[in-house]
């Protein structure tokens, strides 16, 4: 892919991205043996790499990753580009197991880019621990999603990546770590959230 002028994303190495003219953006991504080619002119890559690597177009994508993907869905444009986070969790909302559950979604430009909700892996001793675990796994989406978005060569802002949360126990312990007692059982990887603000990121 080098040889034809392509680069691999630094944020995730199954992503080779290609720019050239005005508004000229090409993306492959591979899994396993298939590539998606994201492009204006879908053909004319398809031709190219048909060319250079012993390889079959199967056309349109009709089917990826257990999934029948729609069009594209068309987002207005937004002057401000910005990416935005939200993030949310239950309380020991699993009656099994008393794991809570996290919910983060970003939008970029006003349209969402990237959301999940999944069981946090311990159980949370409070509502402000539940919460606070979830936008420390939030910032982790971050970090990876402005590495992609710089790597694509949009929305390279300098500015901190806005993460909204509405537990105020939650943004005073990422903010500023003054209630020791309180939080000193919460597993080390939940306080990468206070360097990533202290660092300015989010």
């Amino acid at each position: 892919m080098k040889s034809i002028k392509f680069t691999q994303s630094t944020a995730d190495l199954c992503i080779f991205i290609k720019t050239g003219g005005v508004n000229e953006l090409v993306i492959v991504a591979v899994y396993v043996d298939d590539l998606i080619i994201v492009t204006k002119t879908p053909q004319n890559m398809a031709d190219v790499l048909t060319q250079r690597f012993n390889m079959k177009n199967l056309g349109k994508l009709h089917h990826c990753l257990g999934m029948n993907p729609s069009p594209a869905p068309k987002y207005k444009k937004s002057d401000d580009g910005k990416l935005i986070g939200y993030s949310n969790a239950d309380w020991a909302g699993d009656y099994d197991n008393y794991h809570s559950t996290s919910g983060i979604i970003f939008t970029l430009s006003n349209g969402a880019v990237s959301w999940y909700s999944k069981k946090q892996p311990v159980v949370a001793l409070s509502t402000a621990e539940a919460e606070y675990n979830s936008p420390s796994t939030a910032t982790q989406e971050t970090i990876w999603l402005r590495r992609l978005l710089k790597d694509l060569n949009c929305c390279t802002t300098k500015d901190p990546t806005t993460i909204r949360e509405d537990n105020q126990g939650a943004i005073a312990t990422a903010k500023n770590p003054v209630h020791h007692s309180q939080t000193k059982h919460i597993n080390m990887k939940y306080h990468y959230i206070r360097e990533a603000t202290q660092d300015k990121v989010i």
